[in-house]
């Protein structure tokens, strides 16, 4: 599934930076800070977990190299096309699934995944609401929905305010904010952080 660049500037820009992305981080030290992450998640070895925004394929990596079992699969999904090329080439474990997608148009049907992982992406999606729906239609009754960026929420937006204009107002809010719009959209808020070291919201799908 593609995704139409008319209704989404931001496509062009990530389109741009596809080549630099993995040169700007520090892959080892981003790979044992997601790993300490996905430890606490209670991710079962064979569960169905969503990498929503999946850019490059780093979260992917993590959970197909220490949090998946030969059962688990992840569906990992992104607007540009550049950087899923990059994250398949990084990438050939069977396990996985790459789509060009938006994540208001999710390509599973519903209830089949276990996880929905948004990692250093929520601010990006012009339409919270609907991609909050979308999160839930994939996921099974019980479900988790995870909102992680291993940075502050100060920082996000700082560097956002700093790139490039298409992402100027991609402002990551509050946790306490996004945690009442998960709850009007039919998920349970269990986990929420939201400090100088990290964003961190767990939700369950309620039933």
């Amino acid at each position: 599934m593609t995704h139409n660049t008319t209704t989404n500037p931001r496509l062009e820009f990530f389109d741009s930076i596809a080549d630099q992305w993995d040169g700007w981080h520090d892959l080892a030290d981003l790979s044992r800070n997601l790993n300490a992450v996905l430890d606490k998640l209670s991710i079962d070895p064979s569960a169905t977990v969503v990498d929503a925004g999946c850019g490059t394929g780093n979260l992917t990596v993590s959970l197909l190299n220490g949090t998946l079992g030969p059962s688990g699969r992840v569906v990992a999904v992104d607007i540009s096309a550049k950087m899923l090329d990059l994250a398949r080439n990084k990438v050939t474990d069977p396990r996985v699934a790459w789509h060009c997608a938006a994540a208001e148009q999710l390509p599973l049907d519903d209830g089949t995944a276990d996880h929905v992982i948004c990692f250093s992406a929520w601010p990006h999606f012009h339409d919270a609401a609907a991609v909050t729906r979308e999160f839930r239609r994939v996921l099974r009754t019980g479900g988790s929905l995870h909102i992680l960026h291993l940075i502050s929420r100060s920082q996000v937006n700082r560097i956002h305010a700093q790139a490039h204009p298409s992402v100027h107002h991609d402002i990551l809010a509050p946790a306490s904010e996004i945690a009442k719009l998960l709850e009007t959209h039919g998920f349970r808020v269990i986990n929420m952080t939201d400090d100088d070291r990290c964003y961190w919201i767990t939700a369950h799908k309620l039933g």
